[in-house]
């Protein structure tokens, strides 16, 4: 538009206009005119001037010259009549698709300049409700996030309801049903706004491995977005970067493939991939890369075709999050139906087949649990490792060759007493910092009331043991006991001059960590595969933390707990008691064989009325059974 025009329109007086798009009047405002002025320390949402009758003073921010106007149709009508989208605009009879349209141009309009707003971190944010003068709201614009369909803001406790009813949403969807969305409305409104550094995913990408995979996406915008957004809903942590680089590195397999089979695409990256007439090509590479076999319909690895879907969509959020910031309404239109395609149509294209493969995978598969005998093994032999290397760590002078070897083997050793004991998952101990066990270890908090109703022996039992409390999966807490004997070994580990003989990094905050100068953690997984295969153990693979853990939870469900028992258990363990009964059963062929054939017997020979109202352990079929099988027993 020219500036000419700009002018004349600034010279229109304004009329009253309402929320909707009645075209009465047009009138510029610039961003620092009118009584919505904020500080410029802070995002303030915009409010109603609404006191005894309703105000029509909204105005709209113009997608295309960026100046707020109070009649958003005639200023588009009348400045920008030569875009394609106001074109299509004007040629709609449909006044139902054409409210649509202008809708959705006016939201992104005010998304874009929201998210410029939240970038800087002051200014003011457009919602499409606006809140009174006064209230929670008007200081707080975390609560507003944008729709995913239409990009208007509206409450983060309020936007399920427009979702189920969003025009956009529902003309964009034909078959659009609650029940079929694959996001919550408010977690897919926090994938569009982007508030993430380059640096932190340029680290990230830049120490992965080198290769073709590496050089397809050390340049791809689009990679480093995805890098930096899930960085950030990992909190930074550098734990979680490998996994991270892993879901890159299937993209990148992806993008490499995509480019094999299409002349045409020889130089794609994945922003250019996100496009509906790309889909089918996507689809392809996917099932080169995730091994499928048209033959048989099988895949080698099912699990990759589900979490390239997964990340495809988060890939085309985020492209059209950054189209929409830059006023790409072309680009922004394509990333929105290449999401809309992935999710209507990915189960049945790949999805379905693997989800079906993994579950035939699980069929027939044998469930090794660790012997008891091995884990006795186990414990003693950690048991004399820690006495011994303990004596020489003590004992050692600074020059003596011998300490750092001993220092070593000790940390090991009690890191993998520690999983043994407490059943614990691997990477929880290992991640136990030296200010967090300084901090927090301490004996079990006693309570009169509840010590006097415990036995002789559990009371000395609570006095034996240290707790520390460890952060566990899914945010859980759970709880890390230590014998006496333990933290006297730890109290070493954990001395600033013991590590700095042992050549630990001074900067290393880890009770167990590495050496050779590593900032990094001793793996569990690892130590426990050594003591495991050095115990002279029958079946030293089984002996590991997720074998360990389903063994207590299976062999706990003998013991025949209460509820408020097995709750108590599950808690410790970490998981809800839900997957305690769901996933850690006896084992079906020992039960099924042992316990339902008693009944399948007693039904056979007529026997089963005699049984009435006992459990399954209390029926016994011996009377019943053959001559042949009497004599085998």
């Amino acid at each position: 538009m020219s500036t000419g025009k700009c002018q004349q329109l600034t010279s229109v007086s304004s009329v009253n206009n309402n929320d909707d798009n009645g075209i009465t009047g047009d009138v510029h405002v610039s961003d620092t005119d009118g009584p919505d002025l904020v500080p410029d320390d802070h995002i303030e949402v915009l409010t109603t001037n609404n006191k005894r009758k309703r105000v029509r003073d909204k105005k709209y921010r113009c997608l295309y010259c960026k100046l707020e106007v109070a009649q958003l149709p005639r200023h588009l009508y009348s400045s920008h009549a030569d875009e394609t989208d106001i074109q299509e605009l004007q040629a709609t009879k449909d006044p139902h698709k054409r409210k649509l349209l202008l809708a959705k141009l006016r939201h992104i309009a005010d998304h874009q300049q929201n998210l410029n707003t939240i970038n800087r971190g002051k200014g003011s944010l457009s919602v499409v409700y606006r809140p009174p003068t006064g209230s929670s709201t008007q200081t707080d614009s975390a609560k507003y996030v944008p729709c995913q369909y239409c990009f208007g803001y509206y409450c983060r406790r309020q936007l399920w309801r427009h979702v189920r009813r969003c025009p956009v949403a529902l003309a964009s969807h034909a078959n659009y049903n609650q029940n079929n969305k694959k996001m919550k409305p408010a977690r897919a409104a926090d994938q569009l706004l982007v508030n993430s550094s380059a640096a932190e995913a340029a680290a990230v990408i830049s120490n992965m491995r080198k290769g073709k995979v590496f050089s397809a996406i050390r340049n791809d915008t689009l990679a480093h977005e995805l890098a930096r957004k899930l960085m950030s809903r990992a909190g930074h942590s550098i734990h979680h970067v490998n996994y991270v680089r892993s879901r890159l590195r299937k993209l990148g397999r992806l993008l490499l493939e995509v480019r094999k089979e299409n002349v045409s695409l020889r130089s794609a990256t994945l922003s250019t991939i996100i496009a509906p007439e790309h889909f089918k090509n996507v689809i392809s590479a996917v099932k080169v890369v995730a091994g499928y076999d048209a033959q048989s319909h099988k895949y080698k690895t099912p699990s990759v075709g589900i979490h390239l879907g997964h990340d495809l969509r988060k890939c085309g959020l985020t492209l059209q999050s950054s189209a929409v910031q830059a006023g790409d309404l072309t680009t922004t239109h394509k990333a929105q139906a290449f999401v809309k395609l992935i999710t209507d149509e990915w189960n049945y294209e790949i999805a379905g087949g693997a989800r079906r493969e993994l579950q035939t995978q699980k069929f027939n598969r044998p469930n090794l649990l660790p012997l008891t005998s091995d884990v006795v093994k186990l414990t003693t032999y950690l048991k004399d490792t820690v006495v011994e290397n303990l004596a020489v760590v003590k004992s050692s002078d600074a020059e003596d060759v011998r300490f750092s070897a001993a220092f070593r083997t000790l940390s090991d050793a009690i890191l993998s007493q520690l999983i043994l004991f407490n059943r614990r998952r691997q990477g929880e101990v290992s991640k136990v910092t030296v200010d967090c066990y300084n901090k927090h270890a301490r004996k079990v908090t006693h309570c009169g009331d509840i010590t006097n109703s415990l036995s002789p022996l559990e009371q000395h039992l609570c006095k034996f043991y240290t707790r520390i409390e460890i952060p566990g999966k899914r945010n859980n807490c759970v709880p890390l006991l230590m014998t006496d004997d333990q933290t006297h070994a730890l109290s070493f580990i954990t001395n600033a001059a013991y590590r700095q003989l042992a050549g630990i990094h001074e900067s290393n905050t880890f009770v167990f960590p590495l050496g050779k100068g590593s900032l990094s953690h001793t793996r569990g997984h690892d130590v426990l595969r050594h003591f495991s295969s050095c115990c002279d153990a029958e079946n030293p693979e089984n002996l590991r933390s997720s074998h360990l853990r389903k063994h207590i939870a299976t062999m706990s469900q003998i013991l025949n707990l209460r509820n408020n028992e097995l709750d108590q258990l599950a808690q410790f363990m970490g998981h809800d008691v839900r997957v305690h009964r769901q996933y850690y059963r006896l084992p079906n062929d020992i039960v099924q064989t042992a316990q339902v054939v008693e009944v399948l017997m007693a039904m056979e020979n007529g026997t089963i009325g005699d049984y009435r109202g006992k459990n399954l352990t209390d029926i016994d079929v011996s009377n019943d059974i053959g001559e042949t099988l009497l004599v085998a027993l």
